[in-house]
């Protein structure tokens, strides 16, 4: 599974062994906060793909309010926060109810 670090000002996302995925400034994440899902989360760039491509694909098939119900923020998180929301999907909820 998927863990965050961060050393030396910078965010480390690394695999189950260890190994660094990416490293960045500041984490981005997008969710659904009407269900209370993580859709993505690491650099920036990545999740704003993610997020522009997801909200893209439900107007195309005219789910319009549906786009309503997915964020994207970004920030320097502690750590712990991120790594309970890469590993605990019944977290997700907590973490939304933190920041609305």
């Amino acid at each position: 599974m998927d863990r965050y670090k961060f050393l030396h000002d910078k965010y480390f996302l690394t695999d189950e062994n260890g190994r660094i995925l990416e490293n960045m400034d500041e984490v981005a994440i997008c969710l659904d906060v009407k269900l209370g899902v993580r859709l993505s989360h690491g650099s920036p760039k990545s999740v704003l793909e993610y997020y522009e491509g997801a909200v893209q694909r439900l107007k195309d098939v005219d789910f319009t309010e549906a786009t309503e119900d997915i964020i994207m923020i970004q920030g320097k998180f502690p750590v712990g926060e991120l790594n309970k929301l890469v590993e605990d999907a019944l977290y997700i909820s907590t973490f939304i109810k933190r920041i609305e």
